[in-house]
């Protein structure tokens, strides 16, 4: 697995939980994989007591599911979670739109542009982790810059089913579309055309659709 230092205040269980999140979107947890209560404690560090209490939190989300007299597994992508976790992002990120453009200072947009130029910049090194890293930190900033970051919270714990099949599509999908659409967004808000603005995000997170049977080629084993 991946691992990464704890943040300060961090529980045990909230550190496992991180870290198998994490790992899953990475496809580090592949789809389909069985994962141990021990091994995972061991590499981490802990008892299993925690990682217990993170898996049975993560089954929640349908992203880990327990199997009777077997064991944990990395739940299979599945399109009809993922395109439900798409319509989730799809009608509250639609519905900032009409806030943003009202809201944001020219500070906030200075931060939008540079995040897309450090999107060039691991989009030209391949790193398609911190391509996601940046591109959920975009997306984040709408909530916040519309004091909406309860609504950020709730979507983002569903939003997993999705950003793993971005993960792929990041991996598999080698071209620049995904960072034009964040420019294209930042342009059309800053020049306060919403309905611009509202189509391209549709476009935007739709991208992963075309995307799909490259994805199933490239990963068959990761669907059930």
């Amino acid at each position: 697995m991946h691992l990464e230092e704890r943040q300060k205040g961090e529980s045990n269980r909230d550190y496992a939980r991180r870290m198998m999140k994490e790992n899953i979107v990475r496809l580090e947890l592949k789809p389909g994989s069985m994962i141990g209560e021990q091994d995972i404690a061991n590499e981490l560090g802990m008892s299993r007591t925690p990682v217990r209490e993170a898996i049975m939190e993560l089954t929640k989300t349908k992203i880990l599911e327990v199997l009777p007299q077997k064991g944990t597994r990395v739940s299979y992508l599945n399109y009809d979670l993922i395109e439900e976790a798409r319509f989730l992002r799809m009608t509250l990120e639609l519905a900032l739109m009409d806030e943003i453009c009202s809201k944001a200072t020219e500070a906030d947009y200075i931060e939008l542009e540079a995040n897309v130029a450090m999107q060039r910049f691991y989009l030209d090194r391949v790193d398609q982790y911190q391509l996601l890293m940046l591109d959920n930190e975009f997306h984040r900033r709408f909530f916040q810059i519309c004091n909406r970051m309860h609504c950020y919270e709730l979507s983002k714990e569903f939003g997993i089913h999705f950003d793993r099949v971005r993960y792929a599509s990041l991996e598999d999908v080698r071209d620049n579309k995904i960072v034009n659409d964040h420019a294209e967004l930042v342009r059309l808000l800053h020049e306060g055309d919403v309905a611009g603005a509202k189509e391209a995000m549709r476009v935007h997170l739709s991208r992963f659709q075309a995307d799909k049977e490259k994805i199933r080629k490239a990963h068959g084993d990761y669907f059930r």
